[in-house]
Order: structure tokens, then C-alpha cells, then sequence
């Protein structure tokens, strides 16, 4: 009776024996969560890489490859952001997946996401020396923006006075905005500002709405990231 009753314990005991625990820490707005997990099912690096990449967007690729000024249209970017964009891509394809569905199709989502931002930005950079990378069919909603930038001169500003006055009926301070288009328009630079705007404002705005970015409006992925852990602890953050 008496091994009877230590066979027993040891059958209770023994999953939490083996089971080696370390603490993970992560932010979520105003909150500090401190996960615990087995260390013998995942690893400090791979959680990392799991809400960095995927319960999260990469946010250095969205940091290269931004042109602000008339002085920045060049291809200057396309290194960085080759660079960023090949660290990237490496990092989604050495994660080790939690196991079920939920996570092979984000991470489809999120490798997908990448390739089309990349490709996309990295037709705008290069334009910027050869407009003719935008005559593409793919994109052909945006098509009047492409042979805009292709055009004459006239069709260009044209485009750039139709853009503009589209951008003043969103715009909270419409008379500031005319006050810059007026600005440039009557600049020796004219035409690199309508370039630029055309561009960047037309043609880039107009692709961008149509990558297919991975949406989480109700905080379901941070939730399916907090059932990887045995259990999570939420701190706000003092004032």
C-alpha cells in the first residue's frame, strides 16, 4: 500500500518536476507583462523573434527608405533598405512555430506583408532616377500617378494640382497646405516638388492601400502571444 501511494505521487508530481522555468518580459501599451514559460519548449530568443515579427510589425522596415525632401530622391535608400529587408525575411524564416494553424497562417501573413512593402518601396526609390519602374500593370489603380510621372512637364503639375486639391478637403488646416503648394509651385524647384509630391503623396499612398497588412484591431494576437506562457502577470506603468 505504501509504494502504492508513492507511485501515485510521483505520477502527480512528476509533470511539474520536469517542467524548467524562465520569465519573459514584454510591453503592451501601458502595460509590463511578465510571462513564465518552459524553458524546454521555447527559448528567451525565440519568443522574442515570435512578438517582434509576428504578434507585432517589424518597425524597422517601416523606418528606411522614407524620402522627405526634394534632396533625398535618389537611390541612396535601396541599400538600407535591402539591408533591413533581407533581416527581416531572415529572422520570420528561423522562428520556431508554436504548434496549431493560427501561427503558420500569421506567419504566412506577416512574410507576405514584408515582400509586398519591400517590393513596392523599393519601386518608389528607384522612379526617383527611372519613372518609367512605375509603369506597372499590377498597380493599375494607380496607373494616373505612373504616367503623370512619365509625362510632360504640364501633365505632371497638373497631376500635382489635382492631388493637391483632394489632399485640402481631408486636411485640417486646408489654408496651410495651400499656403505650402503655392510655395513650392512658384519655387526654381517646381518641378522636383511636384515629383516629390506626386510621387509620394500620389502614386506611394495610392500602392500602400492596397498591401495586404496584417490587421489586429482587437488585440487578438497579443492575446494567442499570452497563452504561450504558463502564466502572465500585467503591471501598469507608474506615472
Amino acid at each position: 500500500m505504501k509504494r502504492l501511494s508513492i507511485f501515485l505521487f510521483l505520477l502527480i508530481v512528476s509533470p511539474f518536476a520536469m517542467t524548467q522555468t524562465e520569465i519573459f518580459k514584454w510591453e503592451e501599451g501601458m502595460k509590463m507583462y511578465i510571462g513564465t514559460f518552459d524553458s524546454k519548449t521555447n527559448s528567451q530568443e525565440n519568443l522574442s523573434k515570435i512578438y517582434s515579427h509576428l504578434v507585432q510589425t517589424p518597425t524597422n522596415l517601416f523606418e528606411v527608405g522614407n524620402v522627405w525632401t526634394i534632396n533625398q530622391m535618389d537611390s541612396s535608400f535601396l541599400a538600407p533598405l535591402d539591408s533591413v529587408y533581407l533581416l527581416n525575411k531572415n529572422v520570420l524564416a528561423s522562428i520556431i512555430l508554436p504548434a496549431g494553424d493560427f501561427w503558420k497562417d500569421l506567419k504566412n501573413k506577416r512574410t507576405k506583408e514584408l515582400e509586398q512593402f519591400y517590393a513596392t518601396k523599393r519601386l518608389e526609390i528607384l522612379s526617383y532616377t527611372d519613372p518609367t519602374v512605375l509603369l506597372n500593370k499590377e498597380f493599375a489603380n494607380c496607373l494616373e500617378y505612373a504616367h503623370a510621372l512619365n509625362g510632360t512637364d504640364e501633365e505632371l503639375l497638373g497631376a500635382w494640382k489635382k492631388l493637391h486639391e483632394e489632399q485640402k478637403k481631408n486636411n485640417g488646416s486646408p489654408e496651410t497646405l495651400e499656403a505650402r503648394y503655392l510655395s513650392e509651385l512658384n519655387s526654381e524647384n517646381s518641378l522636383l516638388f511636384a515629383k516629390f509630391n506626386v510621387t509620394v503623396y500620389g502614386w506611394w499612398n495610392c500602392v500602400n492601400s492596397q498591401i495586404q497588412y496584417v490587421q489586429d484591431d482587437n488585440g487578438h494576437l497579443a492575446k494567442e502571444f499570452r497563452t504561450l506562457f504558463l502564466k502572465t502577470e500585467a503591471h501598469f506603468f507608474e506615472d
